[in-house]
């Protein structure tokens, strides 16, 4: 008797303690509700499961939506055609985006060895922007890969200065000083020989002469490849 009576007394003990305890919490929260209102609740209960959801979010959707752009072939600063090719790789991508000068202008399947190639690209004169883009399967695009052209067909200006055609040089003028103009940033070659130009296009050579008639051939060149040729002929008697 005396060991269930102890029992009794234990479980009585028990059960008025988590009576307690209960009875604490649910004034504790009715205080909370009353202070701070339901919404306080809701609003923390949102927060604390939006922390433990947002890691796996982002970093799912980052490694979704993440297309890389494609690696362009280098082209050229200048060009005097008005068509030029488009070359380049894509990684992961099904497809290729061409624009030119912000339109949208041809569109093609990358190859299985992940390259492509646009041909015969119209361009206009001057300026012009070659972007592309990589498209998936799934319609997600890449940013663009940029490379720019100058497009420009007409010739580079060019002036002799001296010598004069036809001029006859002595003995003792066994060279002969080739000098003239031209446009700013365009090279010049004296008989296939790099003249020396200035910034402003001044040019200058200093050609030996053989004896009897030396023909010159002056030859002004741009960065597109256009081209300018004088020539001039003098006599060296020696």
């Amino acid at each position: 008797m005396k060991t269930r009576s102890r029992l009794s007394r234990r479980t009585e003990q028990r059960t008025r303690k988590n009576i307690i305890f209960t009875s604490v919490a649910t004034m504790v929260l009715i205080f909370i509700i009353l202070k701070y209102g339901l919404p306080f609740l809701v609003q923390t209960s949102l927060l604390v499961a939006g922390i433990k959801n947002k890691p796996e979010t982002s970093s799912s959707n980052s490694s979704i939506s993440f297309v890389s752009p494609p690696v362009l072939d280098p082209l050229p600063s200048a060009t005097n055609s008005a068509q030029i090719q488009v070359l380049g790789n894509a990684l992961n991508a099904e497809s290729v985006n061409l624009y030119v000068n912000g339109d949208l202008v041809d569109k093609q399947k990358v190859k299985e060895d992940n390259t492509f190639r646009f041909e015969d690209v119209q361009i206009k004169k001057g300026d012009n922007s070659i972007g592309v883009k990589s498209k998936t399967k799934e319609g997600k695009e890449s940013d663009f890969a940029n490379l720019s052209i100058n497009y420009k067909d007409s010739q580079p200006t060019l002036s002799i200065d001296t010598p004069s055609d036809n001029q006859t040089f002595s003995k003792d003028q066994n060279s002969v000083q080739v000098t003239g103009k031209t446009d700013i940033g365009v090279k010049v070659t004296v008989n296939d020989y790099w003249a020396i130009v200035e910034e402003n296009g001044k040019f200058s050579y200093t050609l030996a002469l053989k004896d009897g008639e030396n023909k010159i051939k002056i030859t002004a060149t741009d960065d597109a490849g256009n081209k300018t040729e004088l020539q001039r002929t003098v006599k060296f008697n020696p």
